[in-house]
């Protein structure tokens, strides 16, 4: 642990007018590193699809450990001997805690991209072992464990966190450009951080402490390391708060997807399909593209319920999704629009298109009902309509037609049975 400012040169009668602002610095470089580390704690992101966002709590433990150990400096410039005692062992261990954590953070962050090097695992352990050999076998247990902490793991601590977070980032750009800017600056300010609190270390007897240290950077720049350290946590603290909006867009996203998605059949509901069906029309407008919309109905779902019961009714809703799912192409918008109804809009899709996913709707359905012994056969009654580039509709107005259309279907159906197959035709 680094020597109090009065051990230093600095002044020994009451606190002098630097150690008074050191104080504050020690303050403001603490508060920026447990804020980083309270902010992420208490931050929802349980579920995350963020392959960072499961070690982040090592960060945040970070963060926490390494705030208390500035205070503990804080305090020890107030040279209250009564206490001392209790503060050096205290942030000796906050010190190595909050380096073995940020260690952690970047051995797991790396691991399940690195599986051709499993020793990555030990890594940490076998560093953690050494600084704990080398500070018992010290006659000066908390400078040489200060030193060799900084040394051992938080020089390899802050370059690993920092090469994680620079893979990270294309993850991010993806979503936000900005919060992608703001990692790869976390980046940098780690690497910056490594060098300032892990290389530049208590003056010892030993290389490279000897040569590069706190007192060399007084002498030399006549401004305190920790100055210099206190800007990179403030500047760590601001960028991770903004890499952790992405987690908030993150559970926004999936609640906007949840509610546009029908619970039953996993086929987006009908908020879903007018959403996504317009923005479609709209790009199909612009390209001067056709468009085509489907409207289905499940036939005689009420009689199924009826004689089956609604969890019957319940399985041919899901087993007609999964036929509509296996006919039309992925980039097709496949909703249930109602209790039995469906719709499917797409856009580029001809004449010969729609007739050939009729055709396969009803060979889907035809393999469904072959051998099937559940007393009813499983049927659709569907009605479309095109909508051409150089006619541009709404898609309300492509919905009436096409539902018309349905029952049209539907009630020549009716009129003309032809039986369990219950043959699809085309409403154009």
């Amino acid at each position: 642990m680094e020597a109090p400012f009065a051990e230093r040169g600095w002044s020994k009668g009451g606190l002098s007018r630097e150690e008074r602002v050191m104080i504050l610095v020690y303050f403001i470089y603490g508060l920026a590193f447990y804020s980083l580390g309270t902010s992420i704690l208490f931050y929802p992101k349980r579920g995350s699809e963020f392959s960072v966002a499961k070690t982040f709590l090592l960060v945040a433990s970070f963060g926490i450990f390494h705030g208390i150990h500035e205070w503990v400096e804080m305090f020890l410039l107030l040279q209250r001997p009564a206490e001392t005692a209790f503060l050096k062992p205290a942030g000796l261990l906050c010190l190595t805690a909050s380096f073995l954590s940020l260690l952690l953070f970047g051995v797991k962050s790396l691991s399940p991209k690195n599986r051709s090097f499993p020793l990555i695992a030990v890594f940490p352990l076998g560093l953690l072992l050494t600084w704990v050999f080398i500070t018992g076998a010290s006659g000066r247990v908390y400078l040489m464990g200060d030193i060799w902490a900084r040394y051992l793991l938080g020089v390899p601590g802050t370059l690993l966190t920092s090469w994680a977070l620079f893979r990270q980032s294309p993850e991010f750009k993806k979503i936000s450009p900005r919060v992608a800017v703001h990692t790869e600056s976390a980046a940098v300010l780690f690497l910056l951080y490594g060098f300032l609190s892990g290389v530049v270390v208590p003056d010892a007897g030993f290389f490279p402490a000897s040569w590069i240290n706190t007192s060399w950077v007084v002498r030399h720049i006549e401004i305190p390391v920790q100055v210099f350290r206190a800007v990179c946590a403030l500047g760590i603290t601001y960028c991770f708060i903004s890499m952790l909006s992405l987690f908030s867009w993150e559970t926004n996203n999936k609640l906007r997807t949840l509610s546009l998605k029908d619970e039953l059949t996993g086929l987006l509901n009908r908020r879903g399909f007018f959403t996504l069906a317009e923005q479609q029309r709209k790009v199909a407008q612009r390209q001067n593209k056709s468009m085509l919309l489907l409207i289905g109905d499940l036939d005689n779902l009420k009689g199924i319920n009826d004689k089956w019961g609604h969890q019957e009714g319940d399985s041919t809703l899901k087993e007609i999704s999964d036929v509509l799912r296996e006919t039309f192409r992925r980039a097709d918008v496949i909703a249930r629009t109602g209790g039995d109804e469906f719709g499917i809009f797409q856009i580029e899709s001809s004449a010969d298109d729609l007739n050939a996913s009729l055709s396969r709707l009803q060979d889907h359905l035809a393999e469904r009902n072959a051998g099937n012994n559940r007393g009813y056969a499983l049927s659709i009654s569907v009605g479309s309509v095109r909508c051409e580039p150089d006619a541009p509709c709404s898609l309300d107005e492509m919905v009436l037609q096409a539902d018309r259309r349905m029952y049209e279907q539907k009630k020549n159906k009716r009129e003309h049975p032809v039986g369990l197959s219950n043959k699809i035709v085309d409403g154009m």
